[in-house]
């Protein structure tokens, strides 16, 4: 009996009895439309993402389209070497270079993602305010679902960034186009 239950066991965050039915799945599901709730990270980041990522793929040949579409580490790849000549206007309508720009966006987004931030603060009322320690909750069984469906093994606070910044690349490029 311990083989067998060794052999099928999951962890409690991708069960059907301990969370409800296909919870894990579910919750990996509805993280990959998380979005910033942080409205000046949002504003910044399409900025960044038209004038600065778009740049990198159109004028300075960085990486392509593909490349970025394709990048296993997507956050990685547009803030490495950013433009110290184009950039975006910040809240104050003052001129910042990408590279300014990215260390803005990059230190919001880590706070922002991680316990107590914004965006992490919304989503864990949405899936689990009512329950006891829903930071734990949340950080245990996103980080946990994750680690079973795609062996990341990154913390729930790099997932979250990772989703936004998807979402965030795909909001800047629609509106570009």
């Amino acid at each position: 009996i311990q083989s067998y239950e060794m052999v099928f066991a999951l962890p409690d965050s991708v069960t059907y009895s301990k969370t409800g039915m296909l919870f894990g799945s579910n919750l990996v599901a509805k993280s990959t439309d998380f979005l910033s709730q942080n409205p000046q990270i949002t504003t910044l980041f399409s900025d960044y993402v038209q004038n600065c990522v778009m740049g990198d793929i159109f004028l300075n040949h960085k990486y392509s389209f593909e490349e970025l579409l394709n990048s296993p580490d997507p956050y990685t790849l547009i803030f490495a070497n950013p433009s110290p000549l184009r950039g975006v206007f910040d809240k104050n309508n003052q001129f910042q270079t990408c590279e300014e720009a990215s260390r803005d966006l990059k230190s919001a987004l880590a706070l922002d993602t991680q316990t107590g931030g914004k965006t992490w603060n919304y989503y864990v009322r949405q899936l689990f305010g009512g329950k006891p320690n829903p930071d734990l909750l949340f950080s245990q069984m996103i980080g946990d679902s994750y680690n079973y469906f795609y062996s990341s093994g990154q913390s729930a606070g790099q997932i979250i960034r990772q989703n936004v910044t998807m979402n965030a690349l795909r909001s800047g490029i629609q509106s570009y186009a």
